[in-house]
């Protein structure tokens, strides 16, 4: 994220743990600052993953029309 080419823009990531996820922000300046989002766990009642899916949706969009 430290070496994206448009680093005078927010840069977002996702990390997957395989029954966690967790969102990352990094806004890079003379000190780059992150920001981690709550953790959002499969096995938990309540399954957090319908959490999940909302917030990953709009970023796959965000992707596939970089793609294109």
């Amino acid at each position: 994220m430290l070496t994206n080419p448009h680093s005078n823009r927010p840069n977002y990531g996702a990390i997957s743990t395989g029954d966690g996820f967790m969102f990352i922000k990094l806004v890079n300046g003379e000190i780059p600052q992150y920001a981690l989002s709550q953790g959002f766990f499969t096995f938990h009642p309540g399954n957090k993953l319908y959490d999940v899916l909302p917030i990953l949706k709009p970023l796959t969009e965000i992707v596939l029309k970089r793609i294109e």
